[in-house]
């Protein structure tokens, strides 16, 4: 990607793009951060919607699993090669998203979908490790594999590992009942300046633990 075909993609001129953004690192880490706002936004309402944390746990996994579809695999690789100073943004968001998932398994201990003698500390790294790989993967698959594949097996096997007996009734029904579909939510400019406003001025009180699950969730 060139400052040059995104500003003929956008039909304005590179000097109008170069206005916008200070460089191309720039370009894309705003790109990321509105598709992040996104994403996000999309599982906090698919985990409001839910009945319990196994339906939202679901609904969310769909969401990754889009977004796992729709992204090349080159991506994740240029990201390492030519933006390594984004990964300290990366790694605060997984520290946020490590205590996030703990939120929610512990939620779902309560509500009696998961297993008491899981350690979910340790699953979180497993699965941090687990994601980070699959992005390496793809090159040594076989032909009819694919990283989806691999994400639909896994998610799938890691469900029935911490699921209870209800919550693995409550799987097996999910799955061979069909969902409505969880998608992104379309925003406006102004929605998005409000939100990337919002989530700086949160961003210590997140990163410390206060994060909070829907009241259904809880």
């Amino acid at each position: 990607m060139t400052m040059d075909s995104v500003a003929r993609k956008l039909k304005i001129s590179k000097r109008t793009l170069y206005e916008i953004f200070d460089n191309k690192q720039d370009l894309v880490k705003q790109a990321l951060e509105h598709h992040t706002t996104l994403h996000r936004i999309a599982c906090e309402q698919a985990m409001a919607n839910a009945g319990n944390i196994m339906e939202g746990l679901l609904a969310v996994t769909k969401l990754h699993r889009d977004d796992l579809r729709n992204v090349s695999i080159e991506f994740f690789r240029d990201m390492d090669r030519l933006y390594p100073t984004m990964r300290e943004d990366y790694e605060k968001r997984r520290t946020k998203m490590r205590q996030q998932l703990l939120l929610l398994f512990q939620a779902g201990v309560n509500q009696g979908v998961f297993r008491k003698d899981t350690n979910f500390n340790a699953l979180t790294y497993i699965i941090e490790v687990w994601m980070e790989s699959m992005k390496r993967m793809e090159k040594n698959l076989p032909d009819d594999l694919n990283l989806v594949d691999i994400f639909d097996t896994m998610t799938l096997t890691f469900a029935r590992t911490i699921a209870s007996p209800l919550g693995m009734e409550m799987l097996d029904r999910s799955i061979h009942t069909p969902a409505k579909e969880p998608s992104f939510p379309t925003l406006t400019d102004a929605e998005l300046s409000e939100l990337s406003e919002l989530s700086e001025s949160s961003e210590h009180s997140e990163l410390s633990g206060s994060s909070e699950l829907p009241a259904n969730c809880r």
